[in-house]
Formats: C-alpha cells, structure tokens, sequence
C-alpha cells in the first residue's frame, strides 16, 4: 500500500502531479468493481511513510533522500486523498475516512525546551496532514520551518487544500509507539531523514519499559492519549486501523502449543484494548479497533522476519496455523470482554535497555 506501478514511478511518481489525477482514476475504477463489496473506504494508508520514508529518509521505495521532494509528495498525497474522496462519493460510496499514523510526541524532560521540542515534532509530523484535512489549509509556521530545506511551497496550487479538505466519515489512526522528544544542540547527530531534524532529537525510552522485537517501546497509554487529541482535533469519529506488534516466532511450526504460545502479544493486545475501554468510557466515540495484523506479511524493508500476525504463515509452504493470541481475540469478538488477567510480559520484558525505538 505504499508503492506505486513502475510506469508510474518511471513518470516521478508521486513527486509528479499527474500521479494525484492517475490516483483518482483508480479509485474511481475500484469503487465502480468492487463497491457492492466495501462498507467502508480508506484510500491511503499512512500517507508519512510514503513521504518521508520514500523520499527523504530512503528507507522504502523509490528511496530518495531529497526532502524538497518528499514535501511536494506530502502535499500530493492530500490532494489525492481529497480527490479520491470527492470520486468516492461520487459514485455512492458512504462510508469514508482516513488512516493516518499521527505520532504521540512526549518530552523527554518536563522542561521549556523538551515541550517546545515535542510541539515542534506535533506540528511537523502531524500538522501537516491534519491541517489541510481539518482546516483546509498549511500552518504559516509549519511552511516557516520547512523553509531552508523546501523554498517556496509552489507545488501548492489554488483550490488544492480546499480539496483536501473534502469532509470524511471517521478518522482512522495507527498506533505502535510514543516518541521522546529532546530540543536539538549544535552536535545532534542526525536523525533518518532532514525533515525528522527539524523538530528535536528523539532519546531512547525508559529503560524500565517493556520493548517489542522491533525494539519500540511499548506504551499502551500513548493510544489513549492519541484517540483524545485526534477526536479533539477532528471532531470526527474514530477507528483505529492499526494497532499490533511483532513477536518472535519460527518459520515453521512443528510444536504450536509450544512454539506460537504468544503471551506478549496478547497481553500487548490487552493493554491497548484496555485503553480503548477507557476512551469510549470517556466518551470518545471510537467505532472499531483493527489488530495489525491477521497473517504474518512482508515488512518492507524488514522483510518476512518480523511476524505481526494472529495467525502464523510458513513462507515455504504457505501454510496457516493460528497463534495463542488468534483464539484470545476471537473470545474477545465473542464476548466482548476483556479479561481480567492478562498474562504477563515475557520476552518484551528482556529487551528493556536494548534502545529506543525505530524511526
């Protein structure tokens, strides 16, 4: 979901204008096939994957490192969303929204400078979504900051974040991990990208925390927190479209009872759920929870080796064998109840101290 056609990329992409029209045409085929289908709509996913990771970090295709470009991309990627929503509805389509993977920006030190950091990192990471979609347009400060490494916005035409703006149904949210942010000094090494830089140094986490196999810090409220300020900023309803971690399993499976008993994914599943409880509670309309994810997949630039699943994949051989944690979910759908005794953390929990997270 966040590569394109080669004749596409061939013609630049999405650093080429023409990609957010040939987007639009697509989305109008897909609904008109498969409409009868699809009870809800989301046409891109985590638009800040494809833009920094693409194109100003490297990380994933086409793997450029030009963050003038991956601003421009930014911005094409809002028109298109707009775009394709605005097609969507068109052709009868009702239910609509966004899948957008807002970063939770915490300071490191409850200092002046460790909160202006985070703020900065909310405005770079987050606003540059949520203003167009919300507002209908790019914060002055934001342009402001991006200034030295994109010059003029001239990628921006009349009209184009009116159309991102186009109204949704709900806002759909991705969570893995909070960030710790720390103002930059003059010898901060340099992050993944040149537009990660503005905003702060991201630390470690604590080194009490539990760590995924990933090595991202797992901190359930980090979801609570963002499911409040994403309502607040939107108004819209909500659905978390993504939300999991990795664990460490085999390639094939032999002993499941033994070797697929996944205890740290579910209780990972169980905090954040938990957390999600406590939104609704709040009064915070979250329509749907999504656990990421149902089979193990390719991870981009990971590859096969981490397996997010509920359900294991031999990659040999393509067979499928159901975790710990695909019966504990399917209680949960059934019940509707959270147990009241997870089970503890095990493998999470020996990789505390190992670092921070991943950009």
């Amino acid at each position: 979901h966040w590569d394109l056609p080669q004749d596409l990329e061939d013609e630049g992409g999405w650093r080429n204008r023409s990609t957010v029209e040939a987007f639009a045409r697509y989305v109008s085929l897909a609904v008109e096939r498969l409409g009868d289908l699809v009870d809800a709509w989301i046409p891109i996913n985590e638009p800040a994957c494809i833009a920094w990771l693409g194109h100003d970090t490297g990380l994933h295709a086409p793997g450029l490192r030009d963050t003038r470009a991956a601003l421009r991309v930014a911005h094409h990627l809002n028109l298109a969303h707009g775009l394709a929503v605005q097609r969507l509805r068109d052709k009868g389509a009702r239910r609509i929204g966004t899948a957008l993977n807002l970063q939770v920006n915490l300071p490191a030190q409850d200092t002046r400078a460790h909160r202006e950091a985070a703020r900065l990192a909310d405005l770079v990471h987050n606003e540059i979504w949520l203003g167009p979609l919300v507002d209908g347009r790019y914060s002055e400060e934001l342009i402001e900051l991006a200034r030295p490494s994109s010059g003029a916005w001239d990628w921006v035409r009349p009209g184009d974040t009116e159309i991102a703006a186009t109204p949704l149904d709900f806002t759909g949210i991705n969570y893995y991990f909070p960030r710790l942010l720390a103002p930059r000094g003059p010898d901060s090494p340099s992050l993944a990208g040149r537009w990660q830089d503005i905003a702060g140094d991201e630390v470690a986490s604590p080194t009490d925390a539990p760590r995924t196999e990933m090595g991202w810090w797992v901190e359930p409220r980090g979801l609570g927190r963002l499911l409040r300020t994403a309502h607040e900023r939107t108004g819209l309803p909500l659905v978390v479209t993504e939300n999991g971690t990795a664990t460490n399993e085999p390639p094939a499976v032999l002993d499941p009872a033994r070797q697929l008993d996944d205890v740290d994914r579910v209780r990972y599943l169980h905090d954040h759920l938990a957390e999600v409880a406590l939104a609704g509670a709040d009064g915070i309309p979250v329509q749907a929870y999504c656990a990421w994810s149902l089979l193990d997949n390719f991870e981009w630039a990971c590859g096969y080796r981490p397996r997010f699943g509920l359900v294991h994949v031999d990659f040999g051989t393509g067979h499928r064998t159901p975790k710990r944690s695909a019966r504990w979910y399917a209680d949960l759908a059934r019940t509707r109840r959270l147990p009241a005794d997870p089970p503890p953390y095990r493998d999470f929990v020996a990789h505390r101290g190992d670092g921070g997270p991943t950009p």
